[in-house]
């Protein structure tokens, strides 16, 4: 496949500035008494969508009455939101893959993709009148992902300088191969249990809510020093707060007071938080799920499982004052929760952080 690739100078421009965002480009104007017959080109679904590449391309469906002088894709990328794709509008004069190849279909590989980008595209052809466009089109590439012991996969996601895992951990043994204990008896969960890692899944149901929520662990399993793969672990509160700075810092026009940034963290709509799941839009991609806790107990609450659908709370793997330090989101708030001191023997969800 021959194709000359229009990208050197907006590839720099692309990684020193935002996007550009520019108008719908018009069409070419035609007088009505014209004998011109239009072209018209369909863009193509993208395909074969991976980290760092995917197929893209055009289809002419009428040739018009004047020669084609150019054909191709134009591209932008874009924030993958309803209102950043509604005004991402590629046209020539931005990252153009130009194909000089003959056929009326042509398809091209964009490679040297970002992970988790999303890219808005369309196909075009050029004549003596000017440019017509298909149908603006979209896709994301895939997460970079992690793996652990047991198998199971992790996508993983660079916010601000931090990498993060954006699924809840699963695992049911340290990254030496001892088992962490499965727990199921309520008493377990109390104050007075011991010093030791556990987890278990919420309702004790592991096929139902493992594959979405993962797993609840206690602080003692969240701070293990073998718990993660190599390379990763679970955060501290610091880490934590920094995440809740960056955030505050990279979207200052977010709903709210000082650390109202949780909704950047919370994935949309109801399929797993409760209404009102107050202005998520995950826009950080942190994706957090309402996965619910266990509760050992006090003189107020039985011990047992609350809060699925309304609460997330993950450990950190810092304490102070002999209290494990925690984060959360909330349902019907807006907060990043953090600096929060719970009991080490409770079970909450975990996420990991790169070793920097």
């Amino acid at each position: 496949m021959k194709a000359k690739v229009i990208l050197a100078i907006w590839a720099i421009i692309f990684i020193i500035l935002p996007s550009c965002e520019p108008d719908e480009p018009e069409p070419p104007f035609v007088p009505p008494d014209s004998p011109y017959v239009s072209p018209e080109v369909k863009t193509l679904a993208a395909s074969e969508i991976t980290t760092h590449s995917a197929i893209i391309g055009g289809e002419i469906t009428k040739l018009g009455n004047e020669p084609i002088t150019k054909k191709g894709i134009c591209w932008l990328p874009s924030a993958n939101t309803p209102e950043a794709l509604e005004r991402t509008n590629p046209a020539i004069v931005n990252n153009v893959i130009e194909i000089t190849e003959p056929d009326s279909k042509f398809s091209f590989l964009m490679d040297k993709l970002e992970p988790n980008q999303t890219y808005v595209y369309r196909a075009f052809v050029q004549n003596a009148i000017g440019v017509v466009y298909g149908q603006k089109l979209h896709f994301t590439t895939e997460h970079e992902t992690i793996t652990d012991i047991d198998g199971n996969v992790y996508r993983i996601l660079k916010i601000g300088k931090q990498t993060w895992t954006i699924d809840n951990y699963n695992a049911t043994r340290l990254r030496d191969g001892t088992p962490i204990p499965n727990r199921i008896e309520d008493s377990y969960w109390a104050k007075s249990a011991p010093q030791e890692p556990a987890m278990c899944w919420y309702d004790n149901d592991r096929s139902k809510y493992e594959k979405d929520y993962g797993a609840l662990y206690n602080w003692y399993a969240a701070s293990h020093p073998l718990l993660a793969p190599e390379g990763w672990r679970v955060p501290t509160n610091s880490e934590c707060d920094s995440l809740a700075f960056y955030l505050m810092r990279a979207f200052p026009d977010h709903p709210g007071t000082l650390w109202s940034v949780g909704g950047l963290c919370k994935t949309r709509g109801y399929d797993y938080w409760q209404p009102p799941n107050t202005d998520a839009t995950n826009e950080s991609g942190f994706s957090a799920k309402a996965g619910g806790i266990r509760f050992g107990g006090d003189e107020y609450f039985a011990p047992g499982f609350y809060a699925f659908g309304y609460h997330t709370v993950f450990y950190c793997s810092s304490e102070y004052g002999g209290y494990a330090e925690t984060f959360r989101f909330a349902y019907d708030k807006n907060y990043f929760i953090s600096d929060l001191l719970e009991s080490k023997t409770y079970a909450y969800s975990l996420r990991l952080i790169k070793d920097e």
